[in-house]
């Protein structure tokens, strides 16, 4: 329900949105060179 909120504001989703493809970036980039 916190989501809802958060998504209706936009501005909390759209740094969520950043922060999580950061994150991802980070994750396939160890993740790769863990597995390569």
């Amino acid at each position: 329900m916190s989501a809802l909120p958060v998504d209706r504001n936009g501005l909390p989703r759209s740094r969520g949105s950043t922060s999580l493809s950061s994150y991802m970036s980070s994750i396939t980039k160890s993740a790769g060179n863990t597995k390569h």
